[in-house]
């Protein structure tokens, strides 16, 4: 099995994550996973480091269907006038330009592992990491 980028880098990495905050002059990080029963673990991390974070703190909730078709069936829509509260305001497109071209995108091909490699290099390149 080929390794993950976190793998390939060298970089911590923590999954689920929901909320992450910065400690020691920004030199850490202090992430909160979740697990399964609603338990969660605080865990501290040295910068850079690979976060999944989830994207909600708490699950969607939906309505049932049934309680939709009921209301849609019971419910009436009023029409009501509002009135602006400002004055809308057209501006005027003094001039246009087309965009300066700064560089392609680079595609990486090759095995997962080549990927990683080039992936890593850009980024030491580019002083990210």
């Amino acid at each position: 099995m080929a390794p993950s980028l976190a793998e390939a880098l060298r970089l911590p990495y923590l999954g689920v994550v929901s909320g992450v905050s910065v400690s020691e002059g920004g030199r850490k990080v202090v992430v909160v996973k979740e697990f399964s029963g609603g338990f969660r673990g605080e865990y501290e991390l040295p910068v850079p480091a690979v976060l999944g974070v989830q994207a909600a703190e708490k699950p969607p909730r939906y309505v049932p269907v049934a309680k939709v078709r009921s209301a849609a069936r019971t419910g009436k829509i009023e029409i009501a006038e509002v009135p602006v509260p400002f004055k809308l305001t057209v501006l005027e497109v003094g001039r246009m330009y087309k965009p300066k071209l700064a560089g392609r995108a680079e595609m990486l091909e090759g095995s997962v592992q080549d990927i990683a490699e080039r992936l890593a290099d850009l980024l030491v390149e580019r002083g990210i990491i």
